[in-house]
């Protein structure tokens, strides 16, 4: 009895580790998950920046501003 017992907590422990294993993998991936999205919005900021210098030198050069350029970064500033 005494070797099924010990069999029986090595399996627990075995399990329980595994079950620790399992619960980093997913918050890892929920932090990589976290940091990808900082990067695409962190992307998507300085491409906007981008857009309006682009905007400022066109209306400085005396063009008209591509409408499509400024509703994108109309909806951009709302969110």
């Amino acid at each position: 009895m005494t070797t099924d017992t010990q069999a029986l907590s090595v399996l627990k422990a075995g399990t329980d580790h595994l079950e620790q294993i399992e619960q980093l993998q997913r918050r890892m991936l929920a932090l990589g998950e976290e940091q990808l999205e900082v990067e695409r919005r962190q992307l998507e900021a300085q491409d906007t920046q981008n857009v309006l210098a682009w905007l400022q030198l066109q209306q400085a050069q005396g063009q008209a501003p591509d409408p499509t350029l400024v509703d994108l970064v109309r909806r951009r500033l709302r969110v």
